[in-house]
């Protein structure tokens, strides 16, 4: 039975996959500017008005309200909707999760969460660095009623394929991590140098001896045909 549901899955996430159609892309970037972990950090075990939530399963970047989000990489909006929650019991406020094809054709999935507006819809393809959001105000719905104005950003790996849509975590309660990865890790393992700066000529003759003595030759030749 267990082998069943297992193919099962397998089969149903090979359709979603060709179905979305998800671009390749291995070149990421931080949600925003200035983003650092200011926050809870990935792994920490979390503790919440006297309640284990259990492992963090993100990075937080405390932020201020109405800073713009963007999406880390080209993908595939898989899930856009509001989770208010309560002020006894937080939630997500507004949470987007996008899919991403790697080089490799394994697909991970980026989660950005308490976010103030969405500014993309299920189905949509959202571009790198693409606005996709904004962070919401603490302790409100759209914040998910936290104490503080942030943005949880979340790398979910889904090596077995069992991600077929919805909702992500934020903790995880048995402690087992596996399945995710360090966002701040994985961006910075998965990010493409920028362009080389082309040097100027003087930077040139500077850096290499050869040339400038080259030129020194060259015009002492034209000093002594000027003697002549």
């Amino acid at each position: 039975m267990k082998r069943l549901v297992r193919l099962f899955r397998k089969i149903r996430m090979t359709w979603m996959k060709s179905r979305l159609k998800i671009p390749k892309h291995n070149d990421f970037r931080f949600p925003c500017d200035g983003f650092e972990v200011n926050g809870d950090p990935f792994g920490k075990k979390c503790i919440h008005r006297g309640k284990l939530w259990g492992k963090h399963l993100g990075v937080d970047f405390n932020a201020n309200p109405g800073t713009t989000v963007h999406s880390i990489a080209d993908g595939k909006v898989v899930y856009a909707e509001f989770h208010p929650g309560t002020k006894e019991h937080p939630n997500w406020g507004n949470i987007i999760v996008i899919a991403h094809r790697l080089s490799d054709s394994s697909v991970i999935y980026s989660l950005y969460g308490h976010l103030k507006l969405i500014l993309v819809m299920k189905g949509m393809t959202a571009r790198k660095e693409q606005p996709i959001g904004i962070v919401a105000e603490k302790m409100c719905p759209e914040n998910g009623w936290w104490e503080e104005s942030h943005i949880h950003l979340g790398i979910s790996l889904d090596p077995e394929g069992k991600y077929l849509g919805g909702v992500l975590p934020g903790y995880d309660p048995p402690g087992e991590i596996n399945e995710w990865a360090d966002p701040v890790e994985f961006i910075e393992s998965h990010k493409k140098p920028g362009p080389k700066k082309h040097l100027s000529g003087e930077t040139q003759e500077s850096q290499h001896p050869k040339i400038k003595s080259k030129n020194k030759k060259k015009k002492g030749k034209k000093k002594h045909k000027r003697r002549k």
